[in-house]
């Protein structure tokens, strides 16, 4: 990991402790809670997915998008298998190229 990325993860780790040390049970305090978390989820996910997405093209991989290239059931298989070996920044990933080739289908539809 190079050190701008490592250095967005620790401020997004200081975000989260923080939080958990400030948490107040009043409603407004954990909803703007539950916003910062939920904002620091997917900024985090956003990025080390598109990190491992950039690994895994770089290798040769690809095709999720093309039904010609690869199936839903095969992106499902893949699914099961990375939720097995207990990678879930696999599953997120394949999880989301599923979630977007199903919009894909509905639309065409």
């Amino acid at each position: 990991m190079d050190q701008s990325k490592n250095q967005e993860v620790q401020r997004i780790a200081k975000d989260m402790l923080f939080l958990l040390s400030e948490y107040k049970t009043d409603a407004l305090t954990k909803n703007v809670a539950e916003q910062l978390a939920d904002a620091r989820l997917v900024e985090h996910t956003a990025q080390s997915m598109r990190s491992r997405l950039d690994q895994a093209r770089d290798s040769g991989k690809g095709g999720w998008w093309n039904p010609a290239d690869r199936s839903l059931e095969e992106l499902r298989a893949m699914l099961k298998d990375c939720f097995d070996q207990g990678d879930m920044l696999d599953v997120v990933n394949i999880a989301a190229m599923i979630h977007i080739r199903e919009t894909m289908e509905q639309v065409i539809a």
